[in-house]
């Protein structure tokens, strides 16, 4: 049987007589008078037919071998799916083995020279290539898939910059905006305490506003520092 892996067969013709001359003939005109014999090419497949013919009496028998020619590569059952890294996702395995028989063979490639047995992790963009290889006839195929990646930290930014409370503005409002529509918006103070955005302030100190972009997990940071000057007249 001729396969991706085995090229080569072997014709081999025996008789328990002694004298007797062998004689070969098959697909593409092929002829041998040995007794054994390689058949190399795959394009030789089909029936041989072998002819033992006994020296002192020229009586003969006939028999038949047949080689046959199996280089069905396998077929590809695409790996389908998102494969996006974030902030949030910065490793993703690629795993093919429910689409493919027990016995294939799954290796992966891909960019800055990766290379790995499925199941495969990575950590960079790209287009990687599967590589499935029959474990019934050593026959390849190929599938790919690409990674790409979504790390843009939101835009941020402050309604009002440094305000100071005084006698008549004794609260300063912690306005954070952003174009983005999946940001969330919040503040924190300088003992870390969380704070809702749009929120009054009356104590002054450091106020650090923070915008996460709950498509990809990614963040944006900005500070605001609020005065005070409530000194009365003298």
């Amino acid at each position: 049987r001729f396969t991706c892996l085995h090229k080569i067969d072997t014709l081999f013709g025996s008789s328990v007589s002694t004298s007797v001359n062998y004689n070969w003939v098959g697909p593409y005109f092929y002829s041998s008078t040995n007794q054994v014999n390689q058949v190399i090419s795959s394009t030789l497949s089909g029936n041989y037919f072998l002819t033992v013919t006994y020296n002192g009496t020229g009586c003969a028998n006939k028999d038949t071998a047949k080689i046959t020619y199996d280089t069905l590569k396998p077929s590809v059952n695409h790996l389908a799916g998102i494969y996006l890294l974030t902030c949030q996702t910065n490793s993703l395995t690629l795993d093919a083995v429910s689409n493919y028989p027990g016995n294939d063979t799954l290796h992966w490639s891909g960019p800055f020279s990766f290379s790995q047995n499925n199941p495969a992790l990575v950590t960079n963009t790209g287009t990687y290539f599967l590589n499935i290889t029959s474990g019934t006839n050593g026959c390849t195929n190929k599938d790919s898939v690409t990674v790409t990646q979504n790390n843009i930290s939101p835009d941020l930014s402050l309604v009002s910059y440094h305000d100071t409370i005084t006698c008549l503005k004794d609260s300063i409002q912690l306005q954070a905006i952003s174009t983005n529509t999946n940001t969330i918006l919040y503040w924190k103070n300088s003992i870390n305490d969380s704070l809702l955005n749009n929120l009054y302030a009356n104590q002054p100190g450091v106020y650090f506003a923070h915008a996460i972009d709950t498509s990809n997990g990614c963040t944006s940071q900005t500070i605001d520092t609020l005065s005070q000057f409530t000194t009365p007249p003298v």
